[in-house]
């Protein structure tokens, strides 16, 4: 694999696609911002201030930006809708494996309540005594 050597300068001016790893490495404030204590640290400290987040119907994104609405909300709210809409899918997540487990043991309980009999052992000719 090719590593890329452009510069930022390089990059902006002939559009190339870039990422820059640790640029901001160095700023207090990912420390602030990361993990869960985190979000409740923006929550706090930057709560009431403006944002503006893409709104859609569905959960996923499929590259289409005209199914989504542009809606302006303050930060704590964005990050409360957020929040709730992960636990619930997490939820959802936790009753469906829950499902699929139960599903899966019911094949192997029939499995094991089956009843198999130990097969004859016939000399040759003989036939299996339920079979006249």
């Amino acid at each position: 694999m090719n590593q890329c050597t452009a510069t930022f300068h390089e990059a902006e001016s002939n559009a190339y696609p870039a990422v820059f790893r640790g640029l901001v490495s160095h700023w207090p404030a990912l420390a602030s911002w990361a993990g869960p204590e985190g979000l409740t640290y923006l929550h706090d400290a930057a709560g009431t201030a403006p944002v503006q987040a893409m709104y859609s119907q569905t959960n996923n994104f499929f590259g289409e930006i005209s199914h989504h609405q542009l809606v302006s909300c303050q930060l704590h709210d964005l990050l409360d809708t957020t929040e709730a809409a992960v636990q619930q899918e997490h939820q959802q997540n936790k009753q469906q494996l829950h499902q699929l487990g139960q599903q899966l043991q019911q094949p192997q309980q029939q499995w094991q309540q089956h009843e198999w009999r130990q097969p004859a052992c016939l000399q040759d000719g003989e036939k299996p005594s339920n079979m006249q």
